[in-house]
């Protein structure tokens, strides 16, 4: 049989494929060039015999009058071709302008020293900014805002906040802040968690906690219904935690 890794498949080529199935997960295709001496029944050779003057003259012209009609469709079919397809772009055009992106309800703007700007529409009544302070204590639950805030005089080993800092992509647990009364550290997967003597959690629970409770606070002054909340950190590089936890 001839060799066959010598040839390279081409536009337009007549290629044998070969399937094989071992199991639903275990399916390969094999794409060769189709080559007739390498079966035993080659493909048929094609011989021009000579045709009469009469014949060849009819042929001739029938061949021409084919040429005219085939011309012809070829036109016509590229006209429709055309014409379909200006009306796929155009249909294409109106949805691309009936689709609209519908901005968030709400936006909550994190900033690097600590607080989160709440942009809302004209019935939002509350405060433009909240403190991103979480406190966490055993069988109580977390708080946000001033509260933990305040308490970092008297209980600041209970205190976390620099959220966003922690999803830096140049944050090294390792060598936290020095100025943090918490530490940092991984997990045995590798992911970042923060902890004092009475809480270990990830960044992302605190995020998450900070979050829940400034929607929250948002749905109780205002009128309008929450169905999207935007949400903008500080100028950092971020490494995508959400696909971890």
């Amino acid at each position: 049989m001839e060799d066959v890794a010598e040839f390279q498949t081409k536009l337009g080529m007549v290629v044998e494929l070969t399937v094989n199935v071992k199991s639903v997960c275990d399916i390969t295709v094999e794409m060769k060039p189709f080559i007739t001496s390498a079966y035993k029944r080659s493909a048929p050779k094609i011989v021009e015999l000579p045709l009469p003057d009469e014949e060849l003259k009819s042929s001739s012209s029938e061949s021409k009058d084919s040429d005219e009609v085939g011309e012809k469709k070829k036109k016509k079919k590229t006209k429709t071709v055309k014409t379909e397809t200006a009306q796929y772009e155009n249909s294409s055009t109106a949805q691309k302008s009936s689709l609209s992106i519908t901005p968030p309800s709400a936006v909550l703007t994190f900033t690097s020293d600590n607080r989160v700007l709440i942009e809302a529409d004209k019935t939002y009544t509350g405060t433009k900014e909240i403190l991103a302070y979480v406190r966490l204590q055993v069988g109580k639950p977390p708080q946000t805002g001033k509260v933990p805030f305040e308490a970092l005089k008297k209980h600041p080993n209970s205190v976390f906040y620099d959220i966003t800092r922690l999803f830096a992509t140049d944050f090294d647990p390792d060598h936290p802040d020095p100025a943090w009364h918490f530490k940092t550290s991984r997990d045995a997967d590798g992911k970042v968690i923060v902890s004092t003597p009475k809480a270990t959690t990830y960044p992302l629970v605190l995020l998450g906690v900070v979050i829940q409770s400034t929607l929250l606070y948002i749905r109780e002054h205002t009128k309008s219904e929450i169905t999207s909340l935007g949400l903008k950190l500080p100028q950092v590089r971020y490494y995508d935690d959400c696909n971890n936890n």
